[in-house]
């Protein structure tokens, strides 16, 4: 601003002069004056268009990053929303599979189909492709009774059976906040004859003399049920210890099962530890064998060593007494 103020009085002082220097009729003067005003104007043409383009310049400049900055909001917002909708679609899908697993457990044959199915992938898992040799599915007794699953253990465990119950709609009501207490109190008792009713039927059905094990397990596919029963009531726990049945749910399940399957390991290693033994004896003995052999083989070579010094010494005197007889 101050430059142009400058600019602005010199070139009034100019024209001042101009006209006065015209006045007095002095023309070399004038003509120098206005090729120095043209000058002037030629330059601050020139500047003004220099500062217009660098203008131009930066604006566009920030233009075009601001554009980029948009553009790259704009693709993180779209991209925030696809994963807004694929989340919105997900919960929806879940809904939907809540809403089935709801049907499915209203119906006790399709909970029973439930049980078994979650039992049979926790067999499949620990065990694998041992099915037939540690355990099998949906196995008939020798009393006519078919078990969900039924564990081929050695002794001293002895082969043992599983099965699911699933009991529901009185463990459902005792929850239900929306019913009176009176009613829950009532739906809790009855839980707990269900629950003893599996027990009693699991243990006369499915411990069997000289054929299973003396305790079998009962597979709740429910942790929520489970924890229930542990924590509040302790009856059905004492009567389970009683009729010899474990409860187990699908965590509890697995780690019984991993259980089982160290001992089975340690009594595989016991099973062939007697040949191990005998193995290492054997070795030992080949060990000896090859020590004894080995010292002969180092007393026959340190003989034929005393042997081949004195065939050195002799073939040493036969070859002097030649050189002898060669020099006379």
């Amino acid at each position: 601003m101050e430059i142009a103020i400058i600019a602005l009085i010199g070139v009034n002082l100019i024209l001042v002069l101009f006209l006065v220097l015209r006045k007095n009729g002095d023309s070399g003067i004038e003509t120098q004056i206005v090729k120095t005003l043209s000058e002037y104007h030629d330059r601050q043409k020139q500047f003004h268009s220099q500062e217009f383009q660098q203008l131009r310049d930066s604006m566009e400049k920030r233009l075009g990053d601001g554009l980029e900055q948009s553009r790259k909001t704009l693709s993180q917002v779209m991209e925030r929303l696809v994963r807004v909708d694929s989340a919105q679609k997900q919960i929806s899908d879940l809904g939907k599979n809540v809403v089935d697993l709801q049907r499915v457990l209203t119906d006790k044959k399709s909970r029973g189909i439930f049980g078994e199915v979650q039992l049979n992938q926790i067999l499949e898992n620990l065990f694998g492709a041992k099915r037939g040799e540690l355990y099998d599915l949906q196995v008939t007794l020798s009393n006519g009774k078919m078990v969900d699953a039924f564990l081929r253990l050695p002794e001293p465990l002895g082969h043992m059976a599983v099965d699911a119950k699933f009991p529901l709609e009185n463990y459902q009501r005792m929850v239900d906040e929306e019913l009176s207490e009176g009613g829950r109190k009532e739906a809790k008792r009855e839980f707990s004859k269900n629950m003893k009713k599996h027990i009693d039927d699991i243990s006369s059905k499915y411990i069997i003399p000289q054929e299973t094990s003396d305790q079998a397990i009962l597979f709740l596919p429910a942790e929520a049920i489970f924890a229930e029963v542990h924590a509040y009531h302790p009856d059905v726990i004492e009567y389970a210890a009683r009729k010899k049945v474990w409860l187990t749910s699908p965590t509890t399940l697995m780690a019984v099962l991993s259980t089982v399957q160290g001992l089975l390991l340690t009594l595989e290693r016991h099973k062939h530890m007697d040949e191990i033994h005998l193995e290492i004896n054997k070795l030992g003995e080949e060990f000896s064998r090859n020590n004894g052999r080995w010292s002969d083989l180092v007393r026959h070579v340190a003989t034929i060593q005393k042997d081949i010094d004195k065939l050195e010494i002799t073939h040493k005197k036969l070859s002097d007494r030649f050189s002898s007889i060669a020099r006379l």
